[in-house]
């Protein structure tokens, strides 16, 4: 064999090896940035998720929330999974035994009692300042970010997601048996429809349904018709005079009392909470309640089995009162764990939630903090109930939930209204003269100890008074 042919052939060698190598390192560049071989795609597949744990309270909006958290477990670049729990009436338990085990999940809901200045205070959260520009900002109606409630130390920890407030929610079926042709405008006539569908009822229903075992029913029934009378703001508040006043709401509290008395109110009330009302109205067993804007989505959607034709319209007042603008409040934000070992994807999500509100309003849930979001085009009009539960320009919201920045020593509001309704009224002067003093000294407190600036009090109620009747 010739030299020649000899180097020939190994050269021919040689080029088929370097084609080889050049041709492997091509494959492993594809494989390294992620594209179509499968050792590749089992790398990508690797790589550990971020898990982060988000509660909440509401456990009948784990439809419309678990298909956010869904979607974001799917699309989001930042490998997170989220693990979603609900947990309804013991919300408040779990979060607080969570929190004081060092072991909180790393977003939770703002509900059932919770506050930030509470739980800021004792290191729980983080503020979220650095994430929300003014430009963000722009997306919310102006006043969500008046909120005093969502600060602490001047800093912000949640942006609300939901409009809140409360219409009389009464059953057309019972009326139209009573001879009822529409709903009462006044207390007076509230009492007296009551009367006659009790009547008709004979045991089987009744007129009026409150869930006095759940404290906040105490809020919505006093605090919305001495909010619409412009007497007090929610809890006893009066922005008038920038102190408590529960005496002021004592004929409100007095005129339930008097319901029960007439037995005209659901058989005891005292041990009726608010979700075993709802499905006993959607049972037809009352005509008529005070509840919240979110129920057009729970009945709507039959999150909550209703059987009864239903109507809501605005909360009847005094008759000869000034009827003045509804009382309103946001919430459902979301807060980001102290503990958590991932804020900014913390935030990411939270954020996810916010920008995506909109699929709640479509499925009949409460208008959003979000303006986009309550576009027209996503009122589902059809539902039931709806058409005065977006009548959001005859609401308004007082800048500051005074209460949640207070430690109150001895019985609250709710507790002393408990006593008060089962002593039959006896001693309510006293009652509320005392739970008055109480809150005022606490107020004070507030003050002297810096929890609340008195200027920032002062400026909050001149804010409220300038948007009140």
């Amino acid at each position: 064999m010739s030299k020649v042919f000899l180097k020939l052939l190994a050269l021919i060698i040689c080029t088929v090896m370097m084609l080889s190598v050049i041709s492997g390192c091509s494959k492993a560049g594809e494989n390294a940035n992620g594209n179509t071989s499968d050792s590749g795609t089992q790398a990508l597949e690797s790589i550990e998720k971020i898990k982060l744990k988000f509660f909440m309270r509401d456990a009948t909006l784990i439809s419309e929330t678990s298909k956010l958290v869904d979607r974001y477990n799917i699309e989001n670049k930042d490998h997170v999974e989220i693990e979603f729990e609900a947990y309804g009436e013991n919300y408040k338990n779990v979060i607080n035994s969570a929190l004081q085990s060092g072991n909180p999940p790393d977003i939770f809901e703002l509900n059932g009692g919770l506050s930030i200045p509470k739980l800021a205070e004792a290191g729980y959260i983080l503020p979220i300042d650095r994430y929300v520009t003014n430009d963000y900002k722009e997306n919310f109606y102006t006043e969500v970010f008046e909120q005093k409630q969502f600060y602490y130390d001047d800093k912000l920890y949640a942006i609300p997601e939901r409009t809140a407030y409360f219409r009389l929610m009464y059953n057309k079926d019972i009326f139209k048996l009573a001879g009822i042709s529409e709903p009462p405008r006044t207390l007076e006539e509230l009492k007296e429809d009551s009367k006659k569908i009790t009547e008709i009822g004979n045991g089987k229903f009744y007129g009026f349904g409150a869930a006095l075992k759940t404290p906040s029913s105490w809020g919505r029934f006093t605090d919305n018709i001495c909010a619409i009378e412009g007497l007090t703001g929610d809890n006893g508040f009066d922005w008038g005079t920038g102190q408590f006043n529960f005496v002021k709401q004592k004929r409100a509290l007095e005129f339930l009392i008097s319901l029960e008395k007439e037995k005209l109110l659901y058989p005891n009330a005292l041990n009726l909470d608010i979700e075993v009302a709802r499905t006993f109205f959607g049972q037809g067993k009352f005509a008529m309640m005070i509840d919240g804007n979110w129920m057009v989505a729970h009945y709507g959607n039959n999150e909550i089995k209703c059987d009864v034709d239903w109507d809501s319209a605005p909360i009847p007042i005094f008759e000869g009162e000034k009827r003045g603008k509804n009382y309103m409040y946001f919430d459902m934000g979301k807060v980001i764990a102290a503990k958590t070992s991932s804020p900014d994807k913390a935030w990411s999500f939270v954020r996810f939630l916010l920008d995506n509100q909109e699929q709640f309003v479509k499925v009949g849930e409460p208008l959003r903090t979000l303006m986009k979001a309550n576009d027209k085009v996503n009122i589902p009009y059809n539902y039931k109930g709806i058409n005065n539960f977006i009548d959001i320009q005859n609401n308004r919201a007082f800048p500051m939930q005074v209460q949640d920045l207070l430690y109150i020593e001895g019985d609250d509001r709710n507790t002393t209204y408990s006593k008060i309704f089962i002593n039959g009224g006896a001693g309510i002067d006293q009652a509320l003269l005392e739970l008055t003093q109480r809150y005022n000294l606490s107020l004070e407190n507030a003050i002297k100890s810096g929890k609340i600036q008195r200027e920032d009090l002062s400026a909050t109620i001149s804010a409220a008074l300038k948007n009140s009747n």
